[in-house]
C-alpha cells in the first residue's frame, strides 16, 4: 500500500492505494486551522484520478460555505 500527501487551497490531502490498487481520499485537513472535510467515499484508479476528484470536491465545500 502507498500513502501520497499533497496540497490544495490550504489543505492537506492524504491519498491511500488499497489492495486493489485504487486510490481513495483518506483525509483532508487544513494546513493551518485544523478544520476537517469529507472525504469523498468514491475511488480512483490512479492517484491523479483521485487527486482531481478531491480538488473538487474542495471546490464545493468551499463554495457552500462562502
Amino acid at each position: 500500500m502507498r500513502t501520497i500527501r499533497t496540497s490544495y487551497r490550504g489543505y492537506f490531502i492524504d491519498l491511500h492505494q488499497d489492495a486493489q490498487k485504487d486510490w481513495r481520499v483518506a483525509s483532508i485537513v487544513h494546513s493551518h486551522a485544523g478544520q476537517q472535510l469529507s472525504p469523498p467515499p468514491a475511488t480512483g484508479p490512479d492517484d491523479v484520478t483521485a487527486e482531481q476528484h478531491v480538488r473538487s470536491v474542495i471546490d464545493e465545500q468551499l463554495a457552500a460555505v462562502f
